[in-house]
């Protein structure tokens, strides 16, 4: 469905000398300086797929999805959608994509939200039937019917970014290009974007492509996900895959009844592990961080403190996707 084949992206600025003698160099004879944003990037997305696209800020992720939505050229290389090329010039394909910026909204900030509705509707030429169709399906989840009559300008950031989400969704687009798309919302509101999105792609067959700081949304939406780092493509994989080959830690929590007794599993742990990674959750929780291949030391410890009458709970977890990820990019872990 999607192709993108050796798909470069070069931003070039001035270099601004500073001073009277620089402004006075600047006319008469200016420097450039280049950075490349996207390097030599290239991945097939099937149809159906939810994929994250993942990276530190800088890493090029915003600038692929924008050529990906047809809103920036690549300086080399060629994209494709359905077999369509992909331009700012190509308008057949815009028709079949929706998109959402976090940061950016798509609504008419001075109008009632029902007239960025309506405006969508005349520009995608949805017909009252699947109007009616898809509208009720994305109210059911996000609960917008309320702020139809709202000035965009009066809406929270929560509400403005349903009412975003909306409109991306309102033609029911082939592919869905998601930036950001939780940024403002409430953990209920944002379940229910999640549930959303997962009907959407599950009954519909639809494309999800999503960028997020927020690796929640990542692991509860994705299966797949491709990382980029410094403009390179450097990952493209399951999520599954990247744990079991990637996961170097496993956390054990322990948490107890009273700060006293937290206090003093504190100073045990320390007296007597000297090498663990012990740190403080709060006043009543204690996380270790132990090797992944340390399990006869992690239930040495558990055994330790099972029979404490002042342990209200234990628990054992993998590293985090987020922390393997940043171990990635930082080059702490090694690709194959």
């Amino acid at each position: 469905m999607i192709k993108v084949d050796g798909v470069s992206k070069i931003y070039t600025s001035k270099i601004h000398k500073p001073g009277i003698s620089g402004y006075v160099k600047n006319i008469f004879s200016s420097e450039y300086s280049k950075k490349i944003a996207v390097d030599n990037v290239s991945f097939e997305i099937e149809k159906g797929t939810i994929c994250g696209y993942v990276g530190p800020n800088g890493s090029g992720k915003s600038t692929t999805i924008k050529m990906l939505c047809g809103v920036l050229n690549p300086d080399c290389g060629e994209i494709f959608f359905n077999d369509e090329k992909v331009s700012i010039n190509n308008k057949k394909f815009k028709k079949e994509i929706g998109v959402v910026f976090g940061h950016r909204s798509n609504l008419w900030n001075d109008l009632p939200t029902i007239e960025s509705i309506n405006l969508f509707k005349a520009i995608y030429e949805i017909n009252e039937t699947e109007f009616k169709r898809n509208f009720e399906f994305i109210n059911s989840y996000l609960e917008i019917s309320g702020l139809l009559n709202t000035s965009v300008r009066k809406l929270s950031l929560g509400q403005r970014v349903k009412c975003d989400i909306a409109v991306a969704m309102l033609h029911f687009p082939d592919c869905l290009f998601l930036d950001e798309p939780t940024i403002g919302l409430d953990s209920d509101v944002r379940q229910n974007v999640i549930k959303m999105l997962t009907e959407y792609n599950k009954a519909y067959n639809k494309t999800i492509i999503i960028t997020s700081h927020n690796f929640y949304d990542i692991e509860d939406l994705c299966k797949r996900i491709m990382i980029i780092n410094k403009g390179k493509l450097i990952v493209n994989d399951d999520i599954g895959v990247i744990k079991s080959k990637h996961i170097k830690f496993r956390i054990l929590s322990l948490k107890f009844k009273s700060k006293e007794e937290t206090s003093s599993s504190i100073r045990y742990i320390s007296d007597n592990y000297n090498d663990l990674d012990l740190y403080s959750v709060n006043d009543f929780e204690i996380g270790i961080k132990f090797k992944i291949e340390d399990i006869k030391l992690t239930n040495q410890i558990i055994n330790q403190f099972i029979n404490n009458p002042l342990l209200e709970s234990f628990e054992v977890k993998n590293e985090s996707l987020e922390s393997i990820i940043q171990n990635i990019t930082k080059g702490e872990i090694l690709l194959d």
